[in-house]
């Protein structure tokens, strides 16, 4: 369904928003609207890996193992079968957290910029490109993070572009062992504009780099997710405010 090029198809533009992550020090690259279509694709080394994607919620994460789409949709999201033969959802793979890799969504510049050695996700099959709306070329200045909850964020959800891209940071608390949840809103985030695909603009890469070791230490996962998903997913989640 895919074949995997060392050169970017020659219709790819820097400003094009990707899917992107890092498979035994190889970085892969895949159109986001290719994604949304196929949902998963596998990419065989010395075992076999599965990059899934939601259609609903753009939640997307690669695991170590074969996974199929389901034909059934699993709390109006797209749901994938594992090998064991029981079906899941992306915030289900991620929660589980078995040999679950970091998926990132961003511009092609940025993904360019993690590494040289890149490979490219092409369908074998071509279809027209899905348009976007596109994000202001401003940079957004950021004063201190804030740090508040669902509950004392009442009026965030109306503050937001429904299809803001966020990320969800799913961790297990050293205390109680219980996994916990935060979302993290680009600074660039707004009501009117769809934002959170240039990560250096909203400070995601910024404030990702900044608290890598704790990640790292907590086991954390990051998920790209819509925000109309992520506030009524996650309802006990901490907002993270760049």
């Amino acid at each position: 369904m895919f074949n995997i090029e060392r050169l970017p198809p020659s219709d790819l533009s820097l400003s094009d928003k990707v899917i992107y992550f890092i498979i035994q020090g190889d970085t892969y690259v895949i159109l986001l609207d290719d994604a949304l279509l196929f949902n998963v694709v596998h990419i065989k080394k010395d075992k076999t890996y599965t990059l899934c994607v939601c259609s609903h919620s753009y939640a997307c994460c690669v695991v170590q193992q074969s996974m199929e789409l389901s034909k059934e949709t699993k709390n109006s999201l797209t749901a994938f079968i594992g090998e064991d033969n029981e079906t899941y959802t992306i915030p289900e793979l991620c929660d589980k957290n078995n040999n679950v890799i970091l998926v990132n969504i961003a511009l092609l510049r940025q993904a360019l910029a993690t590494t040289l050695n890149i490979y490219y996700l092409v369908p074998m099959t071509t279809r027209p490109k899905a348009k976007f709306e596109k994000e202001p070329n401003i940079r957004t200045t950021s004063g201190s993070t804030s740090y508040k909850t669902a509950r004392e964020l009442n009026r965030v959800p109306h503050s937001y572009h429904d299809e803001t891209l966020v990320r969800v940071v799913a961790y297990r608390s050293a205390k109680t062992l219980d996994i916990k949840h935060s979302i993290l809103i680009g600074c660039d985030a707004n009501k009117k504009t769809i934002t959170g695909y240039n990560t250096k603009i909203s400070n995601i890469d910024m404030y990702i780099n900044k608290h890598e070791r704790q990640f790292v230490q907590k086991n954390a996962l990051i998920i790209p997710m819509l925000w109309k998903y992520a506030i009524n997913i996650y309802k006990d989640a901490k907002y993270v405010s760049l």
